[in-house]
């Protein structure tokens, strides 16, 4: 269901059908199918190891599918999400920039990972990107908001723990992160 003219997050939510959908600047992307068992279970060790982590403070982490209203123009479904403001959890959806986003790079979206998104949560706010590669050597790799642009904090691999630069409780093992 693409349209031609712009797209706004009310008429992106009444869109029905099997397809999932993006938007940047008003423009709608169709995700990619499924994505693969590994990649999911790198989203689902990420899930655990956060919620561990962030367990009785005020941050909570979000799985996708799950939609994060950037702008009326701008919606993401982001692999995970962490977000510090309740405010923020709308019901439906998720209302402003996250604390952290979280993607598990496919071979469909690595591009739309790597650049469109990056660019796009860069603009909002988002002050930790974490991107996973899940093709050997297995890697993580987390870029810092500095100031309108993204620089690189660290690329991680193999076993030992990393901890989040913004949320100083956000411990992650590696070993987990990537567990076979």
């Amino acid at each position: 269901m693409l349209h031609a003219s712009r797209v706004t997050f009310d008429e992106y939510r009444s869109w029905t059908g099997p397809e999932r959908y993006e938007i940047v600047a008003g423009t709608p992307y169709l995700m990619s199918p499924a994505p693969s068992v590994r990649h999911q279970k790198i989203v689902i060790s990420a899930a655990v190891e956060f919620s561990r982590a962030l367990r009785g403070g005020p941050c909570q982490a979000y799985t996708s599918p799950i939609d994060v209203k950037l702008s009326e123009w701008d919606v993401v479904q982001p692999d995970l999400i962490v977000v510090c403001r309740p405010e923020q959890d709308q019901g439906s959806h998720i209302e402003g920039a996250p604390a952290l986003v979280l993607e598990v790079l496919s071979p469909s979206s690595r591009r739309h990972d790597r650049l469109r998104k990056l660019g796009l949560y860069a603009r909002f706010g988002v002050a930790e990107y974490w991107i996973v590669d899940p093709e050997e050597p297995e890697e993580l790799e987390i870029l810092l908001l500095d100031g309108t642009s993204y620089r690189v904090h660290g690329r991680y691999a193999g076993d030992g723990q990393v901890e989040s630069a913004t949320l100083p409780s956000a411990v992650i093992s590696l070993t987990e992160l990537f567990r076979r």
